[in-house]
């Protein structure tokens, strides 16, 4: 009988896991979605991010050994996640060319807007918000997109990221800062300081 709602932490705490297969099953089921919207937001190409998605759980599996059961799965996970776009980036020499990211994660929103002018006017704040969010270097930019993109909370993307969550307080609160002077008078000042508000 196949098995695929026993949650991996469980599986990890309560027994030796012998069954590779149970496992992996297993932390597909619970975390493939979550690993795969975080490399797409990173990468930005569907087909990198499903074979990010997948190396991580390879890599998961081959180092199994290394978790500590009763941590934060998937910060451990996502950890993974982020060092394999790190390194796809780095071979590809590629810089990140993400595009519009905001726009399309909040589309819903925009399209609840009765006011064509005002979808247009969030629609092209959105775009120049993110244009600015990929000139950040990565120890700022990384931040955003976990904590705000990702939904992660502080505490996760500290761990994900390894530096203290005052650290990620600090690089959040700089990185907002950092685009509300870059975007003044370009009408999204304001938007930025709604969108990064802690």
């Amino acid at each position: 009988m196949k098995i695929t709602t026993v949650h991996p932490d469980n599986l990890l705490v309560e027994t030796a896991v012998t069954d590779r297969r149970l496992l992996a099953e297993s932390l597909l089921d619970h975390y493939f979605a979550v690993i795969h919207r975080l490399a797409l937001s990173i990468l930005r190409d569907d087909d990198e991010a499903d074979d990010v998605a997948q190396d991580t759980f390879i890599t998961a599996l081959r180092r199994i050994d290394r978790y500590d059961p009763g941590t934060n799965m998937r910060a451990w996970l996502s950890t993974i996640a982020i060092n394999l776009c790190r390194d796809r980036l780095r071979r590809q020499k590629a810089r990140l060319k993400w595009r519009d990211l905001w726009s399309k994660t909040q589309s819903g929103g925009a399209a609840r807007s009765r006011d064509p002018e005002s979808r247009h006017i969030r629609f092209e704040a959105n775009a120049t918000l993110w244009r600015s969010v990929y000139t950040l270097d990565e120890k700022h930019r990384l931040p955003i997109i976990l904590r705000y993109v990702n939904g992660l909370s502080v505490g996760e993307v500290a761990e994900i990221l390894q530096v203290p969550e005052g650290t990620i307080h600090s690089r959040l609160h700089y990185a907002s800062k950092k685009l509300a002077a870059a975007l003044v008078g370009a009408d999204v000042e304001s938007l930025v300081m709604e969108l990064f508000n802690e």
